[in-house]
């Protein structure tokens, strides 16, 4: 897509949306790089949306509000301790009962 996710200069409807906001209800551009739970990409790998790759239920509600919020702490978050705290808060969130811990 020209531009990337979330680009100006991406025609509007090309732009990808936000999965955790139309969840939501709301329809928002996904901000591609700009977004913390963006993957830069690895080897193999083309880069995108961390969270649509975890097989998380992205389509309950409650779900994509927590993210959303996990999201807002990252995006605020003045220094690495107050990152790391909402890192560990995603991580509580999507690791599977029974694996906690390990």
């Amino acid at each position: 897509m020209a531009g990337g996710p979330g680009r100006a200069n991406t025609p509007p409807h090309m732009q990808k949306v936000c999965t955790i906001h139309l969840t939501v209800g709301q329809v928002e551009p996904c901000p591609g790089p700009r977004c913390p739970f963006w993957e830069k990409g690895k080897v193999g790998l083309e880069p995108g949306c961390a969270l649509e790759g975890l097989e998380l239920a992205l389509d309950r509600p409650d779900l994509a509000a927590y993210l959303l919020g996990v999201r807002a702490a990252l995006e605020e978050a003045r220094d690495e301790r107050e990152r790391e705290a909402a890192r560990e808060a995603f991580a509580r969130a999507v690791t599977p009962p029974g694996l906690a811990g390990r």
